[in-house]
């Protein structure tokens, strides 16, 4: 029992370690083409937490922490959350945050990093000025986001892997909301969720 611990303990560390090599080069590329469009834009010097700012416009994106046990469907590693923030509101609204975890959200052992975010159920009539937004693996709100239970707190991305191949989507998508902030355009998603995220993990 002892050495199966151990060697789960080292399975773990190693997993996180690929998640941290797969993660820090591709955001320090997307401020990297940020910086590119936009030089006068300010990156912070230290590289996690990372943070770039123009204009009304920050983006935020967390450092990697080893994700807590928790009640997912999937074995969660690590996890970060990226958040666009805008001094310049639209009708209260501030923005968005994006959960990103390591995990093996679609397929057994298969762990890659996942973007996906949380909005509250329409059906509470509950609004935030982050929406959508970002959850641990751990919070009540996520876990109940991906069990059968309907709950407050319901998915409003699916799970979109963003690494091995298909960083370009994310950054893209990052980059052209940063735009959007930074020129005063930010504006409350034209509907929740915005992608369907039914069938992107499995139960």
């Amino acid at each position: 029992m002892a050495n199966q611990r151990q060697s789960a303990r080292e399975q773990n560390a190693a997993l996180f370690e690929a998640a941290s090599s797969l993660f820090v080069p591709i955001v320090e590329r997307l401020l990297e083409r940020i910086h590119t469009n936009a030089p006068d834009s300010q990156v912070s010097d230290q590289h996690s937490p990372w943070v770039v700012r123009f204009n009304d416009a920050e983006l935020y994106v967390a450092p990697i922490e080893r994700a807590t046990e928790s009640e997912t469907p999937f074995t969660v590693i690590a996890v970060s959350h990226v958040r666009l923030q805008t001094q310049r509101s639209s009708r209260g609204y501030r923005g968005r945050s994006h959960s990103l975890w390591y995990c093996d959200a679609q397929e057994k052992n298969a762990f890659r990093w996942y973007e996906t975010a949380f909005m509250h159920s329409p059906l509470i009539g509950r609004s935030s000025s982050i929406n959508p937004f970002a959850l641990a693996p751990n919070e009540s709100g996520a876990q109940v986001s991906l069990s059968p239970v309907m709950g407050t707190v319901q998915l409003a991305w699916p799970f979109t892997p963003f690494d091995q191949g298909d960083q370009e989507r994310f950054m893209e998508q990052w980059i052209g909301w940063f735009a959007d902030a930074a020129e005063g355009n930010l504006r409350y998603p034209s509907s929740m969720p915005e992608r369907n995220p039914h069938g992107s993990w499995r139960r």
